[in-house]
C-alpha cells in the first residue's frame, strides 16, 4: 500500500465518521480533485457509509409495547420473588419442625 493511498484512507474514513478538522478537509478536498484513486475510494466508502445507515435504521417501538414489556418482566421477577419466599420459608418450618 503506497503512502498516498494509506493518507487518502484515513482522511475519508475521518471525513465520513466526523472527526476532521478544517486543515484535514481541506487536503482531502485536494486530493480528491486530484486523484482519480482517491475519488474512487471516496465515493465507494461514502456509498458503504449511507447503505450501511439505512440498513441499521430501526424504529422505536410504540409506548404501549414497552408497558407490555416492562409488566411481563416485573411479573416474572414477582413470580421468581415469590417462589424463593416460599422455599425460604419452607426450609425454616422444615428447620422448625426438625428441632
Amino acid at each position: 500500500m503506497s503512502e498516498l493511498q494509506e493518507e487518502y484512507e484515513i482522511l475519508i474514513s475521518g471525513y465520513l465518521d466526523g472527526e476532521l478538522g478544517p486543515e484535514d478537509q481541506q487536503r482531502l478536498e485536494r486530493l480528491l480533485e486530484t486523484s482519480p484513486a482517491c475519488r474512487k475510494e471516496f465515493d465507494a466508502m461514502k456509498q458503504l457509509v449511507a447503505g450501511t445507515d439505512a440498513a441499521l435504521q430501526i424504529d422505536e417501538p410504540p409506548d404501549e409495547v414497552w408497558d407490555v414489556f416492562l409488566d411481563s418482566v416485573y411479573n416474572q421477577l414477582e413470580r421468581k420473588t415469590g417462589w424463593i419466599v416460599f422455599c425460604l420459608g419452607a426450609v425454616a418450618l422444615a428447620a422448625y419442625g426438625v428441632l
